[in-house]
């Protein structure tokens, strides 16, 4: 049998054998980080980048270029590479990592499980004593084809010749607290929020100044038509002026000073009341008119005019935030430059893109930096007190948000806008000519593209933090973690959001928790006013009053309708009568009935004043 399709047969077999039964291999490339004398784990791919250049076009498929071939594969053992030692890969969860290269391995009928290194917790924990991630990083693309690790494609890291593929980690540097964070409840007092108590009083003793200065005024200037006691005086007095200082202006007065002071008082109810905008839109309509009627130049008015729409506006504005409540205060960090000002302790992962970016971008925070190794140690270190700040990334905040280890009082809280805005990826040794290791970036960048095409990768992210996080921890279920969760985090990180909440139009309406305060006040007002009338409707006196003015509506009634009855009988009367002398008698009785009419109807007038 030709031995080539012996081969051919084998390595099927083999690949078909290792496909169904993938798991406890353990790691056969061994060689010491930073250790000069170890032996390149690299390929050569000159011959297959040679053989796709001089296909034809029209039958060149990349996502073969590596068919039959064994890559060689760095990992880190971290939550994204489940590895140990003894039993080699987990068989059950091997990691999102693991799961990404062997999609890759299938669709491009290639393997990597037989020939892979990895770098154990504790081995990483010593490098980065004297090294950092970019140095990782570049020792790992010299001796494997492939880093199998979530790497920031910074500018350095490229310049040292290291080829990044396409980004399937959300590394975007976030600012992390562990803060309370703010809860909306129901302040029962937040309608008088506007002003303080002191101001609320003065301006109840100017209502009740302007009512009794008001009632003088008009009793000076204007001669009243009838007399009122002053019981029934000041009552009308404070209601009028109480309406008028809601913005409904009620007065009416007679006499010159009573109308100035109508207008004064007027004036000041709208500015306490915030009733700038009225004016703004009416004066802007004037003004409106007049510029394109008589071309005035009018600007400085007209600056003015927008000075005091604008005053306005944000008084208005002012007035309606007051009314949202809540009952802790929001985070005390907006920004990195807020955790400075406030010479915060930050955390920052030793060695890492962060650490390295936060030096750069941000020297003055250098002397409030708190390097820390591990991942975890960040999270824990945080909770304890250590730092008061963490810079991490979206992902991995997403993953330990919902882990009861990291964040046992669900106080973890993504604060400000993302600082950087990275897709982090796998990354190959920058090399198009000399082991050609360009072709496996470009095959292993098609299949990651295919995988966030098809909804592969957004699955396996699903199944991550489903099987990392805590059921039921601060709210959260398998279901919110499987469903909408990443798919939003993917949106996010591919589009280069910025934002540090979902900061919707909706979010910003007022709800009923905010305007509680102010519909009890009116449910209060309802109640004294019910209960008033009721003990009104108890006194003698208002009682007589009440019975008074019913007999006057009952009297008018039936008075009204004697001089439609009057005018019928007169009527009647004068056609059947036929005597002179009778029709004389009868018209002198009808205006005397009408007399009488107009008598009743003085009288009932009278006492409907009096009552």
């Amino acid at each position: 049998m030709n031995p080539i399709r012996i081969a051919s047969f084998l390595f099927l077999t083999t690949s078909v054998f290792a496909v169904n039964a993938l798991g406890g291999e353990l790691a056969n490339l061994t060689t010491n980080v930073f250790d000069n004398t170890s032996i390149s784990h690299r390929h050569d791919f000159c011959t297959r980048f040679r053989d796709l250049y001089n296909t034809d076009s029209n039958n060149l498929d990349i996502s073969k270029a590596l068919k039959g071939a064994e890559l060689s594969v760095w990992l880190i053992v971290d939550e994204y590479f489940h590895y140990d030692k003894i039993t080699g890969i987990n068989d059950t969860y091997p990691g999102i990592n693991a799961q990404m290269l062997d999609y890759m391995a299938e669709r491009g009928n290639f393997t990597w499980r037989n020939s892979f290194g990895v770098l154990l917790p504790e081995e990483f924990e010593t490098a980065l004593e004297s090294y950092n991630f970019s140095d990782l990083a570049m020792w790992g693309v010299d001796n494997f084809d492939v880093v199998a690790v979530a790497l920031a494609p910074s500018q350095e890291r490229k310049k040292r010749g290291i080829n990044f593929v396409s980004g399937h980690y959300d590394g975007s540097l976030i600012m992390v607290l562990n803060e309370e964070p703010p809860k909306d409840t129901v302040n029962w007092f937040s309608i008088w929020k506007p002003f303080t108590w002191n101001v609320w009083l003065t301006i109840i003793g100017v209502i009740i100044f302007s009512s009794i200065a008001y009632q003088f005024i008009e009793a000076i200037g204007a001669q009243r038509d009838h007399e009122v006691s002053f019981r029934k005086w000041l009552m009308n007095s404070l209601y009028l002026s109480f309406i008028n200082f809601t913005g409904n202006y009620s007065y009416e007065p007679i006499s010159l000073g009573g109308r100035v002071f109508g207008v004064s008082f007027a004036f000041w109810a709208m500015l306490i009341t915030g009733m700038y905008m009225r004016v703004c839109i009416f004066v802007s309509l004037i003004f409106w008119y007049r510029i394109h009627r008589l071309h005035a130049n009018i600007s400085m008015l007209s600056n003015l005019l927008l000075l005091l729409c604008r005053i306005a506006a944000e008084y208005t504005a002012n007035l309606a935030s007051i009314l949202v409540v809540t009952n802790t205060p929001g985070p005390s960090v907006k920004n990195l430059d807020d955790a400075i000002d406030q010479r915060l302790k930050i955390c920052t992962q030793k060695g890492s893109y962060s650490e390295g970016y936060l030096k750069r971008q941000y020297p003055e925070a250098v002397e409030f930096m708190v390097p820390i190794i591990e991942t975890d140690e960040k999270y824990n270190s945080l909770n304890q007190g250590k730092c008061d700040v963490l810079v991490g990334y979206r992902q991995e905040f997403h993953t330990k948000q919902m882990q009861k280890e990291f964040n046992p009082t669900c106080t973890l809280q993504w604060v400000g806008r993302t600082i950087k805005v990275l897709s982090d990826g796998f990354a190959t040794k920058l090399d198009a000519g000399v082991m050609c290791t360009d072709l496996v970036n470009e095959v292993v960048s098609y299949y990651i593209s295919e995988m966030k095409e098809n909804g592969f990768l957004e699955e396996k992210w699903n199944e991550f933090e489903a099987h990392d996080a805590t059921p039921g921890h601060c709210g959260y279920t398998l279901e919110d973690v499987t469903t909408s969760g990443r798919r939003r985090r993917l949106q996010e990180g591919g589009g280069g959001s910025t934002d540090g909440a979902s900061d919707s139009i909706d979010s910003l309406a007022l709800d009923i928790v905010d305007m509680a305060s102010t519909m009890l006040w009116q449910m209060m007002g309802s109640v004294v006013a019910i209960l008033i009338a009721l003990f009104s409707n108890c006194d003698r006196k208002t009682k007589r009053k009440i019975e008074s003015r019913k007999d006057v509506i009952k009297m008018s009634r039936e008075s009204s309708l004697a001089p439609s009855v009057m005018k019928e009988t007169c009527v009647v009367v004068d056609e059947a009568a036929t005597s002179d002398g009778i029709k004389k008698q009868l018209d002198e009785i009808c205006r005397g009935l009408e007399d009488l009419t107009k008598t009743v109807s003085q009288l009932q007038q009278e006492i409907h004043l009096k009552s």
